[in-house]
């Protein structure tokens, strides 16, 4: 159905967090939903970037169905790893991005936008991505692990669904419920 599947979606909780929005506990579940939607919307090629929880899962889904995704990150591997991996002791997030990056880097499919002095890097990151997805397949197709809460985030989730549906997109949801 889908040529390319941007994704988008929320990062594990850290433990800190006030109001849950992706606890640990969810991860199961969300890998499950994720890697249906990968079956029920048969993309050619998935892009996301690399953040724990939703980004990482999508990305395990797609090698796990033999669609090749590309890896978007803002700025270097490093530097993104500790900003938006690292902070949660379960799920090996740490280990299963550096996998996620070595196989990208192998596969020529790691794109590195060196955004760190941008103002927003995180939203530049979302744009660069969406320019990408309709660059290769114009109709446009978000899969988007979402709670249905505006966080305010440019880079974030809510905001990637307004801009593809900005641009006439179709956005599939997989909610997130505590």
């Amino acid at each position: 159905m889908a040529k390319v599947l941007l994704f988008s979606g929320h990062m594990i909780d850290k433990p800190n967090r006030k109001d849950a929005r992706f606890p640990p506990k969810m991860e199961d579940a969300a890998a499950r939903n994720i890697a249906e939607a990968l079956s029920t919307l048969k993309p050619s090629l998935g892009i996301a970037s690399g953040s724990r929880g939703g980004d990482i899962l999508f990305h395990e889904a797609c090698l796990a169905c033999g669609v090749p995704s590309d890896l978007v990150l803002p700025f270097e591997p490093k530097s993104f790893e500790t900003q938006s991996v690292a902070g949660v002791e379960s799920g090996n997030w740490i280990g299963r991005f550096r996998a996620i990056v070595e196989r990208s880097r192998k596969s020529g499919r790691l794109f590195v936008l060196e955004l760190q002095s941008t103002d927003d890097p995180y939203g530049a990151c979302n744009l660069a991505m969406l320019a990408r997805a309709r660059a290769i397949d114009p109709s446009l197709h978000l899969l988007a692990l979402w709670s249905g809460l505006g966080d305010g985030a440019e880079g974030g989730t809510s905001a990637m669904i307004e801009a593809v549906r900005a641009k006439g997109g179709k956005v599939h949801t997989i909610g997130l419920s505590c």
